[in-house]
């Protein structure tokens, strides 16, 4: 008659040992969730765009195709459910990158804006100051160049980047170019650029055309008399006409002989 009590109590024993064994499997129970390979995730980090498991098995089409996101969420080509800010704010955080598809930001993310003195002519020794503008959200990758060169501070060139600005100083003629700012947000460049002028006199050194056919001095090669050279001192200087021994002061006067 003891006989089936032990058997009783070793198959609860046994059924007991199973429970346990199942348990391990599901990763303490209903709060995590066991990866195809090896360890466990939460199940609140299931299909949220991350793969928190080695091998992602968090993550796939079939685990996540159901899933129903909220209005406030942006639903991953996968079926994830991320953040609704997380589209087009040039962070991929759909870990296959729906939420950043060309397809779906190009109407979004428009060019940063570049802004500029409304006057774009300098003379030589002034400063430029431009600010390039990026909608809040977006978090891009700001780069400066000028004629398609890339841009380096230096002792004249200045840059921050809260706010993006580019700062140059005592500028001279060979600053004059186009001048752009490009945001990179994820892999796409998005740029806008200005023509920058520098002008090779400064605003006293005009052309006097009540006195000389600056045009034709210029064409004449007149420009080394010293009487052309005065009441023509733009039209020479923008046609680097002037003798090397003269040559613009951008802080005088003028012209002046070397």
């Amino acid at each position: 008659m003891h006989q089936p009590r032990f058997i009783l109590f070793f198959s609860s024993a046994l059924c007991l040992c199973f429970a346990y064994e199942e348990i391990d499997e599901l990763c303490n129970g209903w709060s995590q969730m066991k990866c195809w390979s090896t360890g466990c995730v939460k199940i609140s980090d299931k299909c949220n765009g991350k793969r928190d498991c080695a091998d992602g098995s968090d993550e796939t089409k079939s685990l996540c195709q159901t899933v129903i996101c909220t209005d406030k969420e942006f639903k991953c080509d996968y079926g994830a459910c991320v953040p609704g800010q997380s589209k087009c704010n040039g962070i991929m955080e759909c870990w296959d990158g729906s939420d950043e598809r060309a397809e779906i930001c190009d109407n979004i993310i428009a060019s940063p804006t570049l802004t500029l003195d409304a006057n774009n002519t300098y003379t030589p020794g002034s400063s430029i100051a431009m600010t390039c503008a990026i909608p809040a959200k977006l978090k891009p990758t700001i780069t400066w160049t000028k004629d398609k060169t890339p841009l380096l501070a230096n002792d004249r060139l200045e840059i921050t980047i809260e706010p993006h600005t580019l700062v140059l100083s005592n500028v001279t003629v060979e600053d004059s170019g186009t001048y752009s700012c490009i945001a990179k947000i994820f892999g796409n460049d998005h740029v806008n650029e200005k023509r920058v002028i520098i002008e090779s006199h400064k605003a006293d050194c005009i052309d006097n055309k009540y006195f000389a056919n600056c045009q034709l001095i210029v064409r004449a090669n007149y420009c080394y008399h010293r009487y052309y050279q005065k009441f023509c001192c733009k039209s020479c200087s923008e046609n680097e006409k002037l003798p090397k021994e003269v040559q613009v002061d951008p802080i005088g006067d003028g012209i002046r002989k070397l």
